[in-house]
């Protein structure tokens, strides 16, 4: 910290320490929050810089939640002449709680605080209906079973039929059944898709060469290839449970058995399949007689998928009744910033990106520019933050947002217009105290999540932040409006000057617009992946 080296940041602040204001509006509007006696610090510093001496300040915060920004520790002057100042004030952290508890008793008064907890992840009973979309099925889908926590559903009845014939049909009748149920499988909800009757291990199985279709090959095999004997892996649960039976016709199990006993003089090879109640029994595709002759039957019958949904999806709704079937979907509060949301409005086509999260409150932010805006002058100075947020404004979707706003600013800065206030003159600007409009300052909430999130940057070039900065020295003061370059980096732009002598000078910008719009409280993730090719979908609970 030297003179010259703090003196050409003039009356700014410090990159990066100006968010002291996000936690003290937050007190101030609120007297539960206000501390009772002494004074606190505030992590955030700023310099005061002179012709001649450069003060070094930290602020603090007062009972009643006014800002105290003399603390000076450290002045240093032209001729490198310095002064040291030490004070002790109070320290209020601020702790930030673990996505996965929640609120499990008290009132939240002083008297019966809230307790918390870890939440209990809803864990829907076997045959109880499920919401979920795949393939050209309409029909219901139910709960099969909970893998430690991972659901598989089934679809209540067949999604269509599937035609198994001779030797080939018995070799491959288990890939053949697997690929058919893969055809319901919807990236957005779920990671795996198998026939009924199959399991992993069995997906893409195809067993010609390993189990030979002739008499002598089977004689020696035994009665049941070794990894198709979990016939009743599912059919087990499903005979034991009504609400997952079908209600009529026959379904393959995808399971294959042979028949070779002494002192048969035929080999037979058929595969499972079960009715409506669930019981199970088998049809014989392929028959090797001792004489080297054979026989082929072809059968017909329906397919059941069972679908293993996402890890991260979790019950957000529903009651699991055909008429109130569960909806599943990723909880708000498990989304990252970064995330990538499918959302439109207006006339931009491109991604929207997840900005911040506060307690499943979802800011989301178009990745690109919506288009340019010209701020020019005294008028574009005095009038840039409500500039910017008026043209955000026109990318709220009313089906899934309540608000909008340019990046760099907050609510309380939505409409500002402060030409009364801050009266464009040299003579009004170098008697400002901070030279920066007081509800201007919040663009750094915004600019540091985005400089830290690679995913949260644009492509190119720069963007307006909806916050000014105004700079006073001896002779000339500076009207800026702060903009946002592609690597999260920000800093001010010239709009207008004002000289101590009364001339002035025009500056003019296009710069793109990125609105930041806040969706609706009752919107749920209820599919995706919150990739780039998969993006988060948003419906309502």
């Amino acid at each position: 910290m030297t003179f010259a080296a703090s003196n050409p940041v003039g009356n700014n602040l410090p990159y990066g320490d100006t968010y002291h204001t996000d936690d003290m509006n937050l007190i101030t509007n609120n007297n539960a929050l206000k501390h009772s006696t002494g004074t606190i610090w505030l992590a955030a510093r700023h310099i005061v810089s002179q012709s001649n001496y450069t003060n070094f300040y930290v602020y603090s915060i007062n009972p009643d939640s006014s800002i105290n920004g003399g603390n000076g520790l450290y002045d240093i002057n032209s001729n490198s002449a310095s002064h040291i100042v030490s004070y002790v004030r109070g320290v209020r952290p601020v702790i930030t709680l673990r996505g996965d508890l929640e609120i499990t008793g008290g009132s939240g008064t002083q008297g019966s605080p809230y307790t918390l907890g870890v939440k209990e992840r809803r864990v829907p009973e076997t045959g109880s209906y499920i919401t979920y979309t795949g393939g050209d099925y309409t029909g219901d889908w139910v709960v099969l079973r909970n893998k430690d926590g991972q659901l598989e559903i089934i679809s209540k009845e067949s999604v269509g039929d599937v035609t198994l014939s001779g030797a080939e049909g018995y070799a491959n009748a288990v890939s053949i059944l697997n690929n058919k149920a893969q055809q319901y499988l919807n990236a957005n909800y779920a990671v795996g898709a198998r026939s009924v009757g199959a399991t992993e291990d069995s997906i893409g199985q195809i067993n010609t060469t390993q189990y030979p279709l002739t008499f002598a090959a089977a004689r020696e095999q035994g009665v049941l290839p070794y990894s198709d004997t979990y016939t009743t892996y599912d059919q087990g649960i499903i005979e034991k449970s009504t609400a997952l039976q079908h209600t009529s016709g026959n379904v393959w199990l995808a399971s294959r058995y042979m028949h070779a006993y002494a002192p048969s003089t035929s080999s037979k090879f058929g595969v499972k399949y079960f009715g409506p109640a669930g019981n199970a029994s088998g049809l014989y595709l392929f028959v090797a007689n001792s004489d080297s002759s054979t026989s082929s039957n072809t059968y017909s019958l329906g397919v059941r998928p069972v679908i293993t949904l996402r890890p991260d999806m979790e019950i957000i709704g529903g009651s699991g009744l055909q008429s109130d079937p569960y909806r599943i979907g990723v909880p708000k509060e498990k989304v990252t910033v970064g995330s990538y949301v499918q959302y439109s409005a207006g006339d931009y086509a491109g991604d929207w990106v997840v900005l911040r999260n506060t307690k499943g409150q979802l800011e989301i932010i178009s990745k690109e520019s919506v288009g340019n805006v010209t701020i020019s002058g005294a008028k574009g100075y005095a009038n840039a933050v409500n500039i910017l947020n008026t043209k955000a404004r026109e990318y709220i979707n009313t089906n899934y947002a309540v608000n909008g706003r340019s990046v760099g600013a907050t609510e309380n800065s939505i409409g500002a217009i402060n030409t009364t206030e801050y009266p464009l003159t040299y003579a009004a600007a170098s008697a400002t105290t901070e030279h920066v409009p007081y509800f201007d300052i919040c663009y750094i909430s915004d600019q540091q999540i985005i400089a830290n999130n690679a995913t949260l940057q644009h492509s190119s070039g720069w963007v307006w932040m909806a916050s000014r900065i105004l700079t006073a020295t001896d002779s000339l003061s500076d009207f800026k409006v702060r903009r946002l370059n592609s690597n999260g980096y920000a800093d001010g732009n010239y709009v207008y000057q004002v000289g101590s002598g009364g001339g002035t000078n025009i500056y003019s910008d296009a710069l793109g617009v990125r609105p930041v719009v806040t969706l609706r409280s009752d919107i749920q993730i209820i599919g995706g992946s919150g990739t780039v090719d998969t993006p988060y979908i948003l419906g309502v609970r």
